[in-house]
Formats: structure tokens, sequence, C-alpha cells
């Protein structure tokens, strides 16, 4: 890092540069626009000094591949001006290049002398892009933090106006405290908005060289005619930002904000970015539900209904039933269900049709309920539909090796499944084309005979069958 207080004479012209080097890798802070790092001790460079760490994120495009950059150059100009007159008596600058491997976040560490600067970062990405930020930087006036107890060290600004006070409970060594001003920082957290003063965002960022235990008191005094909603100044929070997790914590004390004196305290224990919390009900969705409550905070879902209870709303939940079947493709999409298939592709799933296979009769009273039977017939009324009935006639023989479907329930049958009468028929017809009448009565008593043998008839039925077929009108051809 490199910075410089030049201080000009405007008589002679003459003027003297400062420069440090700093070689530190800062805390990164992913997806931040500008946040608080670790903290330099104040005497590696000077105790006039101060120290501001940042942390810039690239801006993503929509659409378009995350964006990197591999150099951030951050530099910014800040004057002294003679009260009276209101003319520069001095120029002050804080400048630092650095480069290192392509990245979505880049952090710095600004050292600059007390002061207001106006600050301009540039990114340089490697998809050929400049990304830049402007912003301000006030860095405080270091002061005296002496070894002790029940420590108290003020918060001014560089006109030596109090902000507010730090009050440490065990001071092990003493050394020197700063408060620097950004008006850029981390988002607040939900349901809250950062204070602003002057129309910009107010971040406190604290760094100290004593060596201290135990809790210290921050105490930010705070002008309420920037207060956004006057009504809620009894709602502020003073909100410290963890670097390592990322996050806020609610650090306000009891009894605090003081609204009488506009003074609001907090406890903490370590130090980096402080910010006085507006509240605010983020509702999104504009359903009445506040976000933080809200299952779908950025779909209305006012009943906050929540059919397979994982904590998101109906109205935002692509799978919800949660059986792991996307509401778009789920053919019981609310009917959690392991089988997605739709056996009569009316578009509603097998496990929530009330009639799986479409022949409007329902799964209740359908006799064949994953063949369609509409007309519901069962031969041998077994309870199975003929449709879905391997042995439709009751015979014992499965249909597939039936040679006589539909025989008479109850009757004798051969091996391959036909009674008496059905061999008969298939062996001699009664409708056949015979040579003679006698060419019919053998065909019938040779079948006779063979019937016999099976048992299905016995000889005095061969009789009664044979004298039957001799009385017979059939077909014949005379030749």
């Amino acid at each position: 890092m490199l910075f410089s207080d030049n201080t000009y004479n405007p008589t002679t012209g003459a003027s003297s540069y400062w420069y440090v080097n700093e070689n530190r890798q800062p805390t990164y802070a992913p997806a931040l626009t500008l946040v608080s790092g670790q903290r330099l001790e104040l005497d590696v460079t000077s105790l006039k000094t101060s120290i501001a760490d940042v942390i810039f994120a690239v801006a993503q495009l929509p659409g378009e591949p995350e964006a990197r950059i591999n150099r951030l150059n951050v530099n910014g100009n800040g004057y002294v001006r003679n009260d009276a007159t209101t003319a520069i008596i001095a120029y002050r600058s804080v400048y630092q290049d650095e480069s290192r491997p392509a990245s979505a976040t880049f952090g710095v560490t600004l050292h600059g002398f007390p002061g207001t600067y106006q600050m301009q970062a540039r990114g340089y990405g490697t998809d050929g892009r400049q990304y830049s930020k402007a912003f301000e930087v006030t860095f405080g006036e270091p002061n005296d933090t002496p070894a002790g107890s029940n420590v108290e060290t003020n918060i001014t600004t560089p006109d030596g106006d109090l902000l507010g006070t730090l009050t440490f409970a065990n001071v092990i060594q003493g050394g020197d405290t700063t408060v620097s001003q950004v008006t850029l920082g981390p988002d607040a957290p939900r349901n809250f908005k950062i204070f602003r003063a002057g129309g910009q965002p107010q971040y406190f960022d604290i760094s100290t060289n004593a060596v201290f235990s135990g809790n210290v008191e921050v105490c930010i005094h705070y002008d309420d005619a920037n207060l956004s909603d006057p009504s809620k100044e009894p709602d502020l929070e003073l909100g410290h930002y963890d670097d390592e997790t990322g996050s806020w914590t609610v650090i306000t004390s009891p009894g605090s904000p003081d609204t009488a004196n506009n003074v609001i305290c907090g406890i903490t224990t370590s130090f980096s970015i402080f910010a006085l919390l507006e509240s605010e009900v983020i509702d999104a969705d504009d359903d009445g539900i506040a976000d933080d409550v809200d299952n779908c905070p950025a779909t209305g879902n006012v009943g906050q209904q929540d059919f397979d209870g994982d904590g998101i709303g109906d109205a935002c939940d692509s799978d919800g039933d949660g059986d792991g079947w996307p509401d778009a493709t789920d053919h019981c999409p609310n009917y959690a269900h392991s089988d997605n298939g739709d056996l009569d592709g009316d578009g509603l799933g097998d496990p929530c049709d009330s009639d799986l296979d479409g022949d409007t009769a329902s799964n209740a009273i359908d006799n064949c309920p994953t063949v369609a039977n509409a007309d519901q017939t069962d031969f041998d009324g077994d309870g199975t539909g003929d449709q879905c009935d391997v042995d439709d006639d009751g015979d014992t023989v499965a249909d597939a090796g039936d040679a006589c479907p539909g025989s008479d329930l109850g009757a004798v049958i051969d091996a391959v499944g036909c009674t008496s009468p059905q061999r008969f028929e298939a062996a001699c017809p009664i409708r056949g084309v015979y040579r003679n009448h006698g060419q019919y009565v053998s065909c019938v008593a040779r079948e006779a005979d063979a019937q016999v043998a099976l048992r299905l008839i016995s000889k005095d039925d061969k009789g009664v069958i044979v004298s039957t077929a001799a009385q017979a009108k059939v077909t014949t051809t005379g030749k």
C-alpha cells in the first residue's frame, strides 16, 4: 500500500512526501461492496495516521459469467483549509494499487492522515471491462487509550467534534484508538436499513492498537433529524459487523437509545464496522407477511400454506409435496409418492387417480382397476373382470393355454379346458359338410370313444350320443 501526505507552502512551492509500503493481505468478505477487515497497528506508520480496511465486490451482470478482477486501484484526495479564509493550506492523498490472482472480491487496507477523502476505486476485470465505484472515507483522529480500568476514549471527527465514546472495561497496554467513517459498507441485516447522514449511509470503522480484555461499551451520537421515520427512533439498534462470519449482530445495550440526548450504546468485545440500524419491516411480495417470517418472501402466500412442512411455502415451492418430483413434472403435485406413473395417460398420476385405467369405473368398485373393463364383465363371477382374469371361465386352465375359453361353469373338462360338447363341436361340427350321413355318425362315434377314455362321458352316454347323431340332420355332398 502507498499513501502520501503532501504539505506544500503556497509561497515557496516546497513540498514533502512520505510513502509507506505495506504488503498485507486483508480479510475477505464475499458479495459485499465495502467492509472492514483486520487492523494494522497504528504505530507501524505513524501515530498521526488512521486506518480503514475495505473490500470491494465486483458488480455481476445478469446472464453473464461471474466477473473477476485481478487489479485494483484506489486513490483519493483530501484538503486542509484555513478555517478563516477557507483557502487550501494542505493537500493530502491516499493511493493504493494492487494486483493478485483474479477474484470476485478484492480487499485493501488504506492508511491516511485524519480528514475526509473523496475516493475512487477502479477494478480491472479479466473480461476486459473496468469496474469503478466512488465513495468517501473520513479518517478519524487517533485518540489516546491509556492502560487501566473503565478507560473512556472519545470518538471525534477530524474537526474535533464529539461523535461518541468508547469505554474499555480493562486496558492492559495503552495505545491509540481511531474511528473512521465511510459511506459504503455491508448491506443491513434483514428488516433494518443503515442510518444515513447527509443523504449517505454512515458506517463507523473502529480500530485500536491498545491491548484490552473484557467488554467495550460503544456509544454513538446521532442527529434525529436524519431519521427516515422519527416515530421509529425508539426502535434504533446498534449493529456490529463480524468480518469473519460476514454477518451483523445487534449489540444495543438495555435502555438504549437515549432519545432525549440522541445517543445509542452497545456492548462489544472486538472492533470492526459499526452502524446505526433503523427498523424497516421488509415485505418484498406485499402479502402482509414480513420477509423474515414469510415462507415465500418473494411470492405472495397470505395463508403461509406449506403442504410438505419444509419451510418453503406452497406458492414458491417447486416440489410442493416434497416427494422429489418437481411440480412441473409431478402427476400428483399434492400427493407425496415415489411412483410418478400415469397408466391411462390422463395427466393424473396413478397414486392420486381414482380411475387408474380410465374406464369410468372408479378404483373402489372396478373389477379390473388397472385394465380398462368398462362393462365390468366377470364370466366366472370370481370378482376379477374378464379383461384381467387369467382364467375367465374358472375351469382351472389358464386362458393362455385354454383351448376352449368360456366353458360352462362347473363342467367336466379335458386337459386343455374343453368340455364334452365343446370337443364334439370341434371334432364333428353339426353344421359341417360330410360325404354322407354315415361319415358324420362315424366321426361322432370315434370322438365318443375318446371321451369315454378321458372319462368325460360314460359308455351309456356314448350310446345315447351316437344314437342321437344317427337321427341328426347334416349336410351331405352325396359323393
